[in-house]
């Protein structure tokens, strides 16, 4: 017998981004291949209450390129820009309990790092431009650690 997950968590990384010459890391915007990408995950994405998003301009675009058909709570977080594994932890448990989805929009290594240390031997072995995990989550989101959670998709 499957119980249901009292949480979902969608980990995505930005879609494919331009190459960085003569700008800014955070400030690459998505090719027309990262804009394609971001279309044709939207499907997979789910239900979605909250949004923790990285403030990179890649990240940020590929948030609006998912045209979500409801309209959630967006925090737009530097600190998935530039934090570790660890931070993302911080941020997702910080997320207010009542939402049910959540996605967080990164960059690599960090959310593959981050689905790691909540999956182990679930993660991906990759984790592409557009790529994403759904996680099922037992128990609230200032709770969430390793052993509540398991692979969806």
């Amino acid at each position: 017998m499957t119980i249901a997950p009292d949480r979902i968590l969608t980990v995505m990384r930005h879609a494919h981004a331009a190459q960085g010459f003569g700008i800014e890391d955070a400030e690459r915007e998505l090719t027309e291949q990262g804009i394609r990408e971001a279309h044709e995950a939207a499907s997979a994405v789910g239900t979605v209450g909250q949004v923790l998003c990285s403030t990179a301009t890649r990240a940020r675009q590929t948030l609006r390129e998912l045209r979500l058909p409801a309209e959630p709570n967006v925090d737009y977080e530097s600190r998935i820009y530039s934090g570790d594994a660890d931070t993302l932890l911080d941020l997702v448990r910080s997320a207010p309990d009542e939402a049910y989805g959540l996605l967080l929009v990164g960059h690599n290594p960090t959310v593959h790092l981050f689905c790691h240390s909540l999956l182990g031997d679930q993660t991906p072995a990759s984790f592409p431009t557009a790529g994403l995990v759904r996680i099922a989550v037992r128990g609230p989101w200032h709770e969430l650690d390793s052993t509540r959670c398991d692979r969806v998709l």
